[in-house]
């Protein structure tokens, strides 16, 4: 019968500290978030309960009387390990901009590869040893395959960085890019440990060291994804636009292709919906509002971007060869509102003035005359309501 070494109560009490750290992360992460993610919340959930079953494992592994336990155990643990990759893959598809169709069919086949993965964990402990088995003296031994589970957990880390690097191109303004940076380049070195972990002695907890550090890029890079984005419509917030239009206003040269073109609008007759409807209703429209603002200028040009900057007011930032370009996108904007307004209990419809940027003006110049030419078009509905 196994008798516990120092080196075992050193690796249960790292564990401990394991879970205290995650516990700690997850605390604040829920107390200084108002909506926070479900998919980071998970992998902190799946890394306590690995830490929490691998100090159980401790325990009962040499126990002949335990066999029965020892190989639960190791089922529970092997396949949680691919749900903490499914969950990290899950906190990057809520940080970056993904349609909610992709977004919702990526996890319903997560969840189904998880569920293989998880059977043949069980028909490995139970009959075969593919990927593990517990002898006759109660001792866990590795499989011929015991790196399945690893590479289905790593796949998921893998897709998460491809996805990560494809918005870190399509990134309009710095800081996003710094972020998206991050997440692309960290499963590398996660990767690496995760590996480190089926080649190195058992009890020497790298995943969860691993997963600690993860968790810790993935709570800063969602704290600074609040500052950055307008917390109901998921859009960059006004520091992010006048970053990005100050950055675009450094670099332009008005004798080249494109013209920089700046955006204002608002809602019209929004305090009615307000008013009539409810401040949640509000909410609602000015997500819509979001939805088709957002999709319109991803398609529209390359580079393109729109703001919420406070109440129903919105800014844009396009590059584009003339202003027959902006007058469509316009177009384009109050044409899919009357589609929505349809099936809602009101008519959506914006006032949207426009700019082109000219060389030698200030950013506050430049947002100066683009409300300006807002407060013109704002006007001009007025009087054409009034007739």
């Amino acid at each position: 019968m196994k008798t516990l070494t120092s080196f075992d109560y050193l690796y249960v009490e790292s564990l401990i500290m394991i879970i205290l750290i995650m516990l700690t992360l997850l605390y604040f992460q829920i107390r200084n978030t108002q909506k926070y993610l479900n998919g980071m919340c998970f992998v902190f959930y799946t890394g306590i309960a690995l830490s929490i079953l691998d100090i159980i494992w401790v325990f009962v592994d040499g126990k002949p009387q335990f066999i029965n336990l020892n190989v639960i155990i190791n089922v529970l643990d092997l396949s949680i390990m691919p749900c903490s990759g499914l969950a990290w893959l899950v906190s990057v598809l809520e940080i970056i901009s993904i349609k909610k169709k992709t977004y919702n069919w990526i996890r319903i086949v997560g969840i189904l590869i998880v569920l293989i993965t998880s059977a043949v964990h069980i028909i490995s402990g139970s009959y075969t040893g593919w990927t593990f088995w517990v002898d006759e003296m109660g001792y866990y031994h590795r499989g011929p395959y015991h790196l399945f589970g690893t590479i289905i957990a790593l796949s998921f880390l893998v897709l998460g960085s491809i996805l990560s690097n494809r918005s870190r191109k399509l990134a309009t303004f710095s800081n996003e890019r710094r972020r998206f940076s991050v997440l692309t380049i960290f499963p590398i070195p996660l990767v690496l440990i995760a590996l480190s972990q089926s080649f190195m002695p058992v009890g020497i907890p790298n995943v969860q060291f691993g997963l600690i550090i993860g968790l810790i890029i993935l709570y800063s890079t969602s704290q600074d994804n609040k500052i950055t984005r307008d917390y109901l419509t998921k859009l960059p917030n006004r520091f992010s636009f006048e970053e990005s239009l100050q950055k675009a206003i450094s670099k332009y040269n008005p004798n080249g292709f494109n013209q920089l073109f700046i955006l204002a609008g608002d809602l019209n007759n929004f305090k009615n919906i307000n008013d009539t409807y409810g401040h949640p209703e509000g909410d609602k429209a000015l997500i819509c509002v979001a939805n088709i603002l957002d999709e319109i200028f991803s398609n529209s040009v390359e580079g393109g971007m729109v703001s919420r900057t406070g109440g129903d007011e919105f800014l844009g930032l396009i590059a584009c060869n003339n202003k027959g370009t902006v007058d469509k996108i316009i177009e384009d904007i109050n044409e899919s509102l009357d589609v929505r307004s349809q099936s809602l209990p009101y008519h959506l419809s914006m006032s949207i003035g426009y700019i082109a940027y000219e060389k030698g003006d200030s950013l506050q110049e430049a947002l100066a005359k683009v409300d300006d030419s807002l407060y013109d078009v704002k006007r001009l509905y007025k009087e054409k309501k009034l007739r």
